[in-house]
């Protein structure tokens, strides 16, 4: 499939930013965006996907993790110096937590650094996603007794319903040297629990086909 293409499907599961904040604008409203899930994936450096859609200035405040993507770990929030002011003065999480050692903010930095020295990566990740959802449609799609939840993200989740049959076939998998853990009732909603499957960079073609291939024999 053209790149084009796999840009397009790679927008499809994205939130609505656009939408969102001329609505808050409309209504003197403020947004809030948790960039958890996107920093590093997206936009130069890794700044997030706000920043890819030249959307940050519309934004009251943006919070990025520092334990996913980039594979340390703390957060920060960004937004006006006033929001800032605020949050050291009165913020009580942040009052009464230790700040980082300074060792950690080098190793943030040193992810940034070498982020921004391989960009290819954020291409690779979606390549890769892209595969595996082209192979699940492929081998699964039409499978009643599974559900996969459409996503571009890393995050792919499989709707598996029922506790049990979660936990079995998580641990199936696990069986198979594949890491994938359940999410259960009541941390989902009952009769929507699902398998967990985050696809990484390293992840290799055949591991993520014989991931695929195994879920097909146990669906």
């Amino acid at each position: 499939m053209s790149s084009s293409s796999r840009s397009t499907l790679w927008m499809a599961s994205l939130a609505p930013f656009g939408d969102m904040i001329a609505l808050a604008e409309k209504y003197n409203a403020k947004v809030i965006v948790d960039e958890a899930h996107s920093t590093g994936l997206y936009g130069a450096q890794g700044a997030g996907k706000l920043c890819a859609l030249g959307l940050e200035e519309h934004l009251f405040a943006r919070v990025h993790t520092f334990g996913k993507a980039m594979g340390v770990h703390g957060a920060v929030v960004c937004g006006s110096q006033t929001l800032i002011d605020y949050l050291i003065n009165f913020a009580r999480p942040f009052i009464y937590t230790t700040a980082l050692p300074v060792h950690s903010l080098f190793s943030i930095d040193a992810a940034f650094d070498y982020l921004s020295e391989n960009m290819a990566l954020q291409t690779e990740s979606k390549d890769k996603i892209f595969y595996f959802n082209s192979l699940f449609k492929q081998k699964i799609g039409n499978n009643p007794d599974i559900q996969k939840l459409e996503s571009n993200t890393p995050i792919q989740p499989i709707i598996v319903p029922g506790n049990i049959r979660a936990k079995t076939m998580a641990q199936a998998l696990q069986k198979h040297g594949f890491d994938v853990r359940p999410i259960l009732s009541p941390t989902v909603k009952e009769g929507s629990e699902r398998l967990r499957i985050s696809i990484h960079t390293h992840n290799t073609e055949q591991e993520i086909a014989e991931l695929v291939n195994q879920i097909a024999l146990l669906a």
